[in-house]
């Protein structure tokens, strides 16, 4: 069985929620978190 494709954002999501406990409603919600939490996104 082919394993599906997932977006690499996606993933990147999925490990904010599971590893540090973010979750973002929106794309928009996770790019404002990306540049106003720098020391947080890198």
């Amino acid at each position: 069985m082919p394993v599906p494709n997932i977006p690499q954002i996606r993933l990147y999501q999925n490990w904010l929620r599971e590893t540090r406990g973010l979750s973002f409603d929106t794309y928009d919600a996770l790019w404002r978190w990306s540049v106003t939490d720098l020391d947080a996104f890198w």
